[in-house]
């Protein structure tokens, strides 16, 4: 059985703020792949049935990552994101937040690409960066700025 959820490209970004891409979702995907992300992420059931996925390599090492957005999501709404990696070990938790949008930024720290959480549905450029911590091996929110 397969469940339909996107796998993404990056879609080229026209806005002002050229410092952040955008994810597009697309391709389908197995439903033991959803039941190995709902271990790590602990989404409801209701928001991994429809989710949506964005496959992106964020830290250039060949390997993809999964930005994973709950299916329960309704456009110009506050929706859990969650970013997640595979090891020799299966899947880990790099990051579960609830936002109106997570974009990529141009940046890295570390060698991984920063990531752009938008809270504020009124302004793009109100945003909150997350960046990799090697410390604790996820996403953390950049206090430094």
């Amino acid at each position: 059985m397969c469940v339909a959820i996107g796998v993404s490209s990056i879609a080229k970004w026209s806005h002002a703020d050229d410092f952040a891409q955008p994810l597009v979702y697309e391709k389908a995907v197995s439903q033991d792949f959803l039941k190995e992300l709902q271990a790590v992420l602990q989404f409801a059931d209701n928001q991994l049935l429809n989710a949506q996925l964005s496959k992106i390599d964020l830290n250039e090492d060949g390997l993809d990552e999964y930005i994973v957005r709950d299916g329960s999501c309704i456009d110009n709404h506050f929706c859990e994101y969650g970013v997640v990696a595979k090891t020799n070990q299966g899947y880990i938790n790099l990051l579960r937040i609830k936002s109106f949008n997570l974009m990529l930024g141009n940046e890295y720290t570390k060698g991984v690409r920063n990531l752009r959480v938008y809270n504020n549905r009124l302004n793009d450029f109100n945003y909150t960066t997350y960046i990799w911590s090697t410390s604790r091996l996820s996403y953390v929110r950049d206090t430094s700025a």
